[in-house]
């Protein structure tokens, strides 16, 4: 089984995980995003968000994609799409 939900910034898919008890997690962002510092910024932040939250995840695999629209979003704005995504991954 494999889901996803996403927005203008962000996709995130899902897919069962029935090796291990615990949920795992990858991010993609591609060169358009921009040059390395920058990817590597939205990724630290996205990780940052991901351990605040962690109650909103469940045991799974999920890959999340960081498209290059998301450049402009401040902190906020980045841990409210993807909380939102999140929860609505949830109710699916």
């Amino acid at each position: 089984m494999r889901n996803s939900v996403g927005n203008k910034y962000f996709v995130i898919y899902k897919m069962e995980n029935v090796e291990t008890p615990h949920f795992r997690f990858a991010l993609s962002i591609g060169r358009k995003y921009g040059i390395a510092v920058l990817r590597n910024k939205m990724k630290r932040r996205v990780r940052e968000i991901i351990k605040k939250n962690i109650n909103l995840i469940k045991n799974m695999d999920y890959v999340f994609v960081i498209k290059p629209a998301s450049i402009e979003l401040s902190f906020e704005e980045i841990e409210k799409n993807i909380i939102y995504l999140l929860k609505k991954e949830e109710n699916k």
